[in-house]
Order: structure tokens, then sequence, then C-alpha cells
């Protein structure tokens, strides 16, 4: 359960020192003053970040807090084991943008993991959207990924 509509494209955006962005047209159209805000954290496996909507990141909470138990056996186990560490990495290290305008800074630890300097390609992914610094995007192992920096990179 993402935005209204999938976010859907890519684009490279300039980055300001300070971490500004002004998002793309694919994750503004859906956030507005009444729409919901959006959640950026650090991607589960890959070096970059994923935004979506709130409800998303809900959707994954509730996924993450119960890995493989139905209700009964929730109810039924007493020790409830530490979060796994790709809990840790997705929702340690996350920031919500309360109804953002078409700018966001992107805050200095998220630039700083993800290696993020003075553009970021973004990326759609349906229910997410993904942001990757240009370096690591153009060395990544899949195809489309690199496919789509160039693609970015022509359109500039």
């Amino acid at each position: 359960m993402g935005g209204f509509v999938p976010y859907a494209g890519h684009c490279i955006v300039p980055v300001k020192t300070n971490g500004l962005v002004r998002l793309p047209s694919f994750v503004r159209r859906n956030v507005s003053s009444e729409g919901p805000s959006i959640f950026l954290g650090l991607h589960g496996s890959q070096n970059c970040l994923v935004g979506s909507s709130v409800q998303w990141w809900q959707q994954l909470t509730m996924k993450c807090d119960r890995p493989g138990l139905d209700s009964a056996d929730a109810a039924a186990r007493r020790d409830i084991p530490p979060p796994p560490a790709p809990s840790r990495r997705l929702f340690g290290f996350c920031e919500e943008f309360w109804r953002p305008n078409e700018f966001v800074k992107l805050p200095s630890w998220a630039r700083a993991v993800a290696g993020i300097a003075n553009a970021a390609l973004f990326v759609g992914a349906g229910e997410t959207f993904e942001i990757w610094s240009i370096e690591d995007a153009m060395k990544s192992d899949d195809a489309d990924l690199v496919a789509l920096v160039h693609s970015a990179t022509k359109l500039q």
C-alpha cells in the first residue's frame, strides 16, 4: 500500500550541500498538503535509500514484527527475540517527512551511508521509490539499474 498511484519513473536530481532535493514528479504526485507523509530509510539489502508512504512502512513493520507467526503462535510465545539486523537497518535509519511540499532535506546520515553527494538517482519501484548515489548505481551488478543511470544522464 504505497501512494495513491505507483511510483513509476526515474531521473537524476541535484542535491544541494545541505541535502535539499526537489522530489521528482513521480514522487510528488503522491504527496500534497492533504496527503500522506512519506518515510525515507535505508534499503533492507541495497546501498541506497528507500521511500514510501506511512502505510507501506506500517505494513512492513507488521511483517517484521511477526515473521512466520500466526496470532495463536504469537500469543503462546513468552520470549520475544530481538529484532533481526535487517529490521534495525530498516527502522533505525528512518526519517518521516510530514506532508512535505515538493522539497525534502535528505538527512546527513542518509547521504553518508548511501554515498549520495551532489546528485541522486531516483527510481520508481511500484509501492516504493529508491534513491541511489550515481556512482553506486553505475557500479551495480544490476544491468537494469545501470541502464536507468545512462537513460537519466541523457535526459538531463
